[in-house]
């Protein structure tokens, strides 16, 4: 076989089994909650799993008896924050990315969800309630945990329930999403406030559209779901549609994660019949793993960037 053809065949090997452009190095991982049931029953029961990209290596992280969920990487890819009843109310717990050395990152006489890391791995922005999510009574504040002392600081309690709190690129503003006490996710809007002064708020919609997720993708651009997927500039609140609509899955609870490669948004969303990966810009949309229709909650691990020379 001739060298140009032993190459030819070699790469088109390769292409067929890399079907994905977000972080083809197959270590780059995820992390998610598997539960054992539907979220209408009386018990839940869910466990911190990490998968390759690639669909490989599915792993129970936290392998508990309590209801674990909604992990988010830390910024440096070693530890991972969720949220557990494993201690009565939900708090938000911190482990190694391996599952070992759990620990409670603040103790409150109120549920914590949602945890995100800080930039710079410091804090973490969660969302605090006197309820749990499943009493389907939403009173929640955007809170901020130091992981130096444990102490709460609560960022949004002049606001009504507030919740999908995220953090910009430089760590100094939050965006998050509120609307009226009791009232439909259909009526909520965004925010945005300076974590340095929390009376800084301002509001980007005003149509009370049914907001979720927004996103800081670059310094002042924000992605959120609306039912679609749009990207909004902060500062001066234009709009351009990402994705008109949402993917062929489940209709009533789409969770979304959001990376970044090459400046364009790479998305993990669940759906009936498990977790998907959908790159925007090319519309690559595959999926990772189907082993569980109750797989949610993802979060990308961060990834070191690594150059390589070639030499002839």
């Amino acid at each position: 076989m001739s060298r140009l053809c032993f190459v030819m065949v070699i790469g088109c090997l390769l292409w067929a089994s890399v079907n994905f452009t977000y972080a083809q190095d197959p270590e780059q991982m995820i992390a998610f909650a598997s539960r054992e049931n539907d979220v209408n029953e009386d018990k839940l029961i869910s466990d911190i799993f990490t998968i390759q990209l690639n669909g490989e290596n599915r792993r129970n992280l936290s392998n508990h008896p309590a209801n674990d969920i909604e992990p988010d990487w830390s910024p440096d890819g070693k530890r991972i924050a969720f949220s557990s009843n494993r201690d009565g109310d939900y708090d938000i717990w911190i482990m190694e990315a391996d599952g070992s050395n759990v620990v409670k990152a603040a103790d409150s006489d109120k549920n914590q969800f949602y945890p995100r890391w800080s930039p710079d791995g410091s804090q973490i922005l969660c969302r605090q309630a006197d309820s749990n999510p499943w009493d389907y009574v939403f009173d929640g504040d955007i809170c901020l945990i130091s992981l130096a002392d444990g102490s709460i600081v609560t960022l949004t309690n002049e606001l009504s329930d507030d919740y999908d709190g995220a953090w910009s690129l430089d760590g100094r503003q939050i965006v998050f999403v509120s609307k009226d006490a009791g009232a439909s996710h259909t009526t909520s809007d965004i925010f945005t406030l300076s974590i340095d002064d929390p009376k800084s708020l301002k509001r980007l919609t005003h149509n009370n559209g049914g907001y979720y997720g927004p996103y800081y993708i670059s310094e002042n651009e924000i992605y959120f779901r609306y039912p679609g997927k749009d990207v909004m500039n902060v500062e001066t609140l234009e709009r351009t549609k990402l994705i008109e609509g949402e993917m062929s899955l489940n209709p009533f609870y789409v969770y979304h994660a959001v990376g970044i490669e090459a400046g364009v948004p790479q998305l993990l969303t669940d759906g009936l019949d498990g977790i998907w990966y959908h790159n925007p810009e090319s519309d690559v949309q595959f999926i990772i793993d189907n082993t569980n229709v109750f797989d949610d909650s993802m979060s990308w691990r961060p990834t070191v960037e690594v150059s390589v020379e070639l030499s002839d």
